[in-house]
């Protein structure tokens, strides 16, 4: 169950941070067409694809791949106990998750509230 609880908290937050992680890769750019031009955007397939590159990135472009992926772990911490308490029988993907969190928005954690609300 901690297992699924975790895979559930990894999924919202790869989709909450879905946006900034677009906003944040565009230094990787160059990366993301060299490496990972043929692979389909979405749950977090870009950045596998760009780890597994990590040694041919450039310096900036590290620098923003380890900017999301703490990003995404505090995000991860944040929300925990609220998919624990709210979301536990909800099945990860296809932003099942996240909507389960939004109609508990009122009911969560403030730190949580405040990674969905401010993302």
């Amino acid at each position: 169950m901690a297992r699924f609880i975790a895979l559930a908290v990894a999924s919202f937050c790869t989709i909450l941070c879905t946006n900034v992680y677009a906003e944040e890769l565009r230094p990787c750019a160059d990366e993301i067409a060299k490496f990972c031009n043929d692979m389909k955007p979405g749950e977090g397939s870009i950045m596998s694809c760009l780890k597994g590159h990590e040694s041919e990135l450039s310096a900036l472009c590290r620098k923003k791949m380890e900017e999301g992926e703490k990003r995404q772990k505090d995000c991860e911490k944040a929300c925990c106990d609220d998919v624990k308490k709210f979301c536990e029988d909800v099945r990860p993907g296809g932003g099942r998750v996240a909507k389960c969190l939004n109609d508990h928005i009122n009911e969560l954690s403030a730190p949580c509230r405040e990674r969905i609300e401010g993302g």
